[in-house]
């Protein structure tokens, strides 16, 4: 039995799965089309949004700090209790915000970095406030600068996705952990997933970054007003395949593969089912429900 049937079946079980309450105004309006019929229809595009409740004028709002450093919090629990994950210096690649290093620097971390390419220094104040020296950031593209410090864990959370040659920044996060660490890799939706663009709330129909053509697409956010905002969002993926993922963990070699956990996102099954006809040609299921992964890799002391 393949993943998928089991988080298909598990999902069922736990009454998890989606049932398509648009389903009846999708079906009259989509019963003869297909992927040939609508991918250079902007207009469909537009329809199937206002269906599906996508809200293109939404503003762009403060973010919530205290939310986000909790949720970091409880991904950082996770890997101490459920994957037995012990560290005492701790550095995110890709750290945006923040909101890791500063869930790290209060779980009691000695040491906490956060690195990033773009600088974020409204935010990083944030973050660093009411804290001492082991909290900082550092704007810094480690595929290309070298830095001497090494952690016990090296982390990236929802950017692998947007790492323009992901096989350079897997090297250069290993060169970084310390002996007997990790590197703990979590990131989600992957550019072949629903919200692969990751532009909900803004549009809400699933894989419409696959069915309709950049054309399609652009007259869609020029109508709309929101260009500018999605198309900054459509130049920061890498477009990497779900098994393009696994083939470059699987076969790395410079530190010890822990485990690789598949992350399913089964809210739109119910769209595949009753559409096959819409997606493009030649992607299977697996690759749609496939939402992202969880990665541990360990590096073993040198006795």
């Amino acid at each position: 039995m393949t993943l998928l049937k089991q988080a298909i079946e598990k999902a069922a079980r736990e009454s998890r799965l989606e049932n398509g309450a648009e389903l009846p105004r999708l079906t009259d309006l989509l019963r003869n089309e297909s992927f040939a019929t609508v991918t250079d229809d902007s207009s469909m595009l537009a329809r199937l949004n206002d269906i599906m409740g996508g809200d293109m004028t939404m503003p762009h709002t403060e973010p919530d700090y205290p939310k986000g450093i909790a949720a970091a919090r409880r991904e950082l629990e996770f890997a101490k209790s459920n994957k037995k994950l012990a560290f005492k210096t701790f550095c995110e690649i890709g750290c945006g915000m923040g909101f890791f290093p500063r869930a790290a620097y209060d779980l009691g971390c000695d040491e906490s970095l956060g690195i990033d390419i773009s600088p974020y220094p409204r935010q990083w104040d944030i973050m660093r406030e009411g804290t001492d020296g082991r909290l900082s950031f550092l704007a810094s593209d480690i595929s290309s600068e070298k830095h001497e410090r090494r952690y016990d864990m090296v982390a990236s959370f929802s950017a692998f996705e947007h790492f323009a040659d992901p096989p350079a920044m897997l090297a250069a996060m290993s060169e970084l952990v310390a002996d007997g660490g990790c590197l703990y890799l979590n990131f989600s939706p992957i550019y072949n997933a629903a919200n692969g663009l990751h532009t909900e709330p803004l549009i809400k129909v699933p894989w419409h970054h696959l069915i309709f053509s950049r054309y399609a697409r652009k007259h869609y956010y020029e109508t709309s007003g929101s260009r500018m905002v999605i198309e900054t969002k459509e130049k920061n993926f890498n477009g990497w395949s779900a098994l393009d993922f696994y083939d470059m963990f699987a076969n790395f070699r410079q530190l010890r593969l822990s485990s690789i956990q598949p992350f399913w996102d089964l809210r739109y099954l119910w769209f595949v089912r009753a559409f096959p006809r819409l997606l493009p040609p030649l992607t299977g299921l697996e690759e749609l429900m496939l939402n992202g992964f969880r990665v541990i890799y360990k590096k073993e002391k040198i006795r």
